[in-house]
């Protein structure tokens, strides 16, 4: 279902517990306990999966005992997990952390994998070497156990009586969680469609192409992923897909263009840089940017070669404009090498 996603803002997304900073870590450690084994008095029989580890109580009980006891390594330096997110494992499984949405292990879908968005009891599940996973000790940040992040506040279990969405059981509350809080593409909050195929939220003059009306729908990236499912392609040359018509490959130039928008997070490239960048425009004769390929990819180009060109081109241009300045050319030349390996794959080159 197509949703309005409108997230709380930074102010409003502070964590709500009964303990002040004063309070021991004990009692955070307790409140976390507690909340765990309230959190399973409540689930209700159609929860499901959530439900179907009772068998296991004792042991994750056991679980939150052995972790509160944790020290950790009091040289670890903790500017390594400042920031709204933070990367984390369990095993070979990778995740991104956003921690705005922790609550506990239960509450709060904080973990972003590339399909969903998941509670930290969610994450450790998928992980099929491990059992009788721990989520503080099993799921792991720089090499730091969520147990230490735990210990020196980095992250905060909810209290028992917060209210806040995170822990709120809500349908329309727990539909919020099961995607992004941020544009894919831009990075900022406001008002989202939200696609029903995958955690990725869009505002709608981002996405291309413009979201039609209607109550479900799927962004780009996931009509391209269905659509390579069940269409058989064969294998291309570089040069037949080059003299393809636009018209005949809208989706695939649309997702790459899309791809290198969301990879750009410095929107470096993204916009004109004649207004900002001195001297720009007598330096590099033709200036291209990636808003202005979007434009002709509205209606100019008729060749998939000329669309290829043109996004080429704006790394030509940093390695021209650049040569004196090797990091602003070095991320040209990791952005060019992303989007040939994705070309690439898109077209089945």
């Amino acid at each position: 279902m197509r949703r309005a996603l409108f997230p709380s803002s930074p102010e409003n997304s502070i964590i709500l517990s009964d303990s002040s900073e004063e309070e021991s870590h004990s009692r955070i450690q307790e409140e976390d306990r507690e909340g765990d084994e309230r959190e399973e008095e409540e689930e209700e029989p159609d929860r499901g999966e959530e439900e179907g580890d009772r068998g296991d109580e004792e042991g994750r009980m056991a679980e939150d005992r052995d972790d509160s006891s944790y020290h950790g390594n009091r040289d670890v330096d903790t500017s390594m997990f400042e920031g709204s997110t933070l990367p984390v494992q369990c095993g070979s499984v990778v995740g991104i952390l956003q921690k705005d949405r922790f609550a506990s292990r239960t509450t709060g879908k904080c973990i972003r994998t590339e399909e969903s968005w998941l509670t930290p009891t969610e994450f450790i599940r998928l992980n099929p070497d491990l059992r009788d996973g721990m989520w503080k000790r099993d799921i792991t940040c720089r090499g730091q156990p969520l147990a230490y992040l735990l210990q020196r506040k980095i992250l905060q279990v909810h209290s028992l009586l917060c209210l806040c969405p995170m822990c709120s059981h809500a349908q329309s509350d727990l539909e919020h969680q099961r995607n992004d809080d941020h544009c894919f593409i831009c990075g900022e909050r406001g008002e989202l469609l939200c696609c029903d195929g995958c955690p990725r939220s869009f505002h709608r003059d981002c996405h291309l192409p413009p979201p039609p009306p209607g109550d479900e729908w799927l962004c780009t990236f996931c009509v391209l992923k269905k659509s390579q499912e069940w269409r058989y392609t064969g294998h291309m040359t570089q040069r037949q897909v080059l003299d393809s018509r636009i018209s005949d490959c809208q989706l695939q130039c649309q997702y790459l263009l899309l791809f290198l928008l969301n990879a750009d997070e410095q929107k470096i490239f993204s916009r004109d840089p004649c207004p900002d960048v001195p001297r720009y425009s007598s330096v590099v004769p033709r200036p291209m940017w990636l808003e202005k390929v979007r434009e002709n990819l509205e209606g100019r180009y008729r060749l998939v070669g000329e669309f290829i060109s043109d996004v080429r081109l704006i790394f030509k241009n940093c390695a021209v404009y650049n040569r004196t300045n090797p990091a602003f050319k070095e991320m040209g030349i990791q952005l060019s090498n992303l989007f040939e390996t994705e070309f690439q794959s898109t077209f089945k080159i």
